[in-house]
């Protein structure tokens, strides 16, 4: 997701099927090439479902949950 506006809350989240859960999910941030140092408490990953919120997140930033079978 690309932050093109203002924002006070971005919210990502991925639910994985309960039949095929994946093995490992991260996230990331950027800003073209450069990575945004995301705060510890932004990212859950349990049950199943993935979660990344950011409070005020950058105009131009780029994030991303990635995640791995």
């Amino acid at each position: 997701m690309q932050i093109n506006h203002p924002t006070y809350e971005m919210v990502l989240r991925m639910e994985f099927p309960k039949d095929r859960p994946c093995i490992e999910a991260w996230p990331e941030g950027r800003i073209s090439a450069m990575p945004l140092k995301l705060p510890a408490s932004a990212f859950k990953f349990q049950d199943g479902v993935a979660e990344l919120r950011i409070i005020q997140p950058q105009l131009g930033g780029q994030y991303f949950i990635h995640w791995r079978w």
